[in-house]
């Protein structure tokens, strides 16, 4: 989607202080980064013998709903998750495959070890484990994409240059 933009169209920032399609991307890289620092950690750091293996804390069409179903819901993202520049669409989109490549070659490679005994605390979802972070990266991005969709049809939005 965000492709097809040149970078001064999506480093175009409305003046109701949403973020620019590059701030959205740069935000989508920062939270997969430190998501992907917790699927490949090994020892727990929280103990959840009530759930059998494989069952989500928090179910999938929860976290879908949340993220994707209510995006009128305004969310304040942590600030450890803020944009800090507008970088260029081609980085960002290199680093969003990179990160991707990553969470697939781990979970091929079995780096990555799908237990309920690990899970990791979600500033506004509480404990995840880590079947529930991939579906949390899933819909986050989908709710961004949403986002700079929504930014490409704004009437402010710059055309391109013909």
């Amino acid at each position: 989607f965000v492709r097809r933009f040149a970078d001064a169209q999506t480093q175009w920032q409305p003046p109701n202080e949403a973020w620019s399609m590059a701030q959205c991307l740069e935000h989508i890289n920062i939270v997969e980064q430190n998501v992907i620092q917790n699927l490949f950690k090994r020892s727990p750091t929280a103990t959840a013998v009530d759930y059998q293996a494989g069952e989500e804390r928090l179910p999938k069409n929860k976290i879908e709903h949340m993220l994707i179903t209510r995006r009128d819901v305004k969310v304040e993202a942590p600030d450890k998750t803020l944009p800090t520049r507008d970088l260029a669409t081609a980085e960002s989109l290199k680093t969003f495959k990179k990160n991707r490549q990553i969470v697939v070659e781990g979970i091929q490679n079995e780096q990555i070890v799908f237990d309920n005994e690990q899970v990791f605390l979600h500033p506004r979802f509480g404990e995840l484990n880590k079947k529930d972070w991939l579906h949390f990266i899933l819909f986050h991005t989908e709710r961004h994409l949403k986002q700079m969709e929504d930014l490409s049809l704004m009437p402010n939005f710059p055309q391109p240059k013909t």
